[in-house]
């Protein structure tokens, strides 16, 4: 194969280097306009205005997208009906949902092994551009019951580190923080609620071993570690009953730790449909079959 245009570079070159592919053929990632016209594939990411520049002529379009239908530009319309997806969602290309990204996948099977933490109290939350309906959630249940908020809805509590949510590593800066102060609840809100968006808020919960008050998909039971192991937030009329019910896990620990009783086989099972090598390195290998069946490839 010939070079991989990467316009945006979140994969590491390295982890697709290291692929080994039939006939010794070459693959890697690169943001080098240089290849733009001879590149075997375009890899577009999250659809942003680069959906504008057009395929050459046996190029494929590999598209990686994090987001729900609701934030798709315009320009997503122009890519051709045949490309190839890669997203949260299993009936793409190549599935990759929020569970398989490497900070999570293995860490939480670690995690998931652990005993109820003891001594834990109160609700954090870090939420930064919430929608209309999140934020009006939010502010109602506040009125209830007291979350210290870290990001800049409602925010009422600093970190006090000197790193913060431009750290790129904020998820190490976040669990350390929860952990450290000790906290039994993490908001977990979905900023949209579509079919299997489920992000990496309620698995942050879970790897701070918090327990998650999600509000999503209800797709969410097919990946989550048990039925019981998560406050499903749609369940409730509204805030103030869900305020209630936090208060009450409060003061009963014997409940507090039913969310804990983790179903680790559902999580494996749920997590066979991950890549089973580097995310890079996967593309490669589906693309490489692709081209050679065209016999598009040097």
């Amino acid at each position: 194969m010939r070079q991989t245009v990467v316009w945006q570079l979140y994969l590491h070159k390295e982890e697709a280097e290291k692929c080994v592919l039939p006939n010794n053929a070459l693959c890697f990632l690169t943001d080098d306009y240089s290849y733009y016209k001879t590149a075997d594939v375009l890899l577009v990411l999250d659809c942003s205005s680069l959906c504008n520049r057009p395929a050459y002529p046996n190029q494929l379009i590999l598209r990686y997208n994090r987001e729900p239908p609701r934030f798709e530009g315009q320009t997503c319309q122009q890519l051709s009906p045949d490309y190839m997806r890669v997203s949260y969602t299993l009936s793409s290309t190549i599935p990759y949902p929020y569970m398989c990204w490497p900070d999570t996948q293995h860490p939480l099977l670690s995690v998931l092994k652990l005993d109820p933490p003891s001594g834990r109290r109160g609700v954090v939350m870090f939420i930064t551009n919430p929608e209309h309906w999140r934020r009006k959630y939010m502010k109602e249940l506040m009125k209830y019951i007291h979350i210290d908020s870290y990001g800049k809805t409602f925010h009422n509590t600093d970190m006090h580190s000197s790193r913060g949510r431009g750290s790129s590593d904020f998820l190490s800066v976040k669990l350390h923080l929860i952990k450290e102060k000790g906290y039994k609840f993490l908001i977990a809100f979905e900023n949209a609620i579509f079919p299997e968006y489920v992000t990496e808020k309620i698995w942050h919960a879970y790897l701070s071993q918090t327990i998650p008050i999600y509000y999503g998909t209800s797709d969410v039971y097919d990946q989550v570690p048990g039925a019981n192991t998560f406050i499903d937030a749609t369940k409730f009329d509204g805030p103030r009953q869900l305020a209630e019910y936090i208060k009450k896990i409060e003061q009963d620990d014997s409940l507090y730790k039913s969310f804990f009783n983790f179903d680790i086989n559902q999580t494996l099972r749920f997590q066979k449909n991950c890549p089973q090598e580097s995310l890079g390195c996967a593309m490669c290998k589906h693309l490489y079959q692709i081209k050679q069946e065209q016999c598009n490839f040097i």
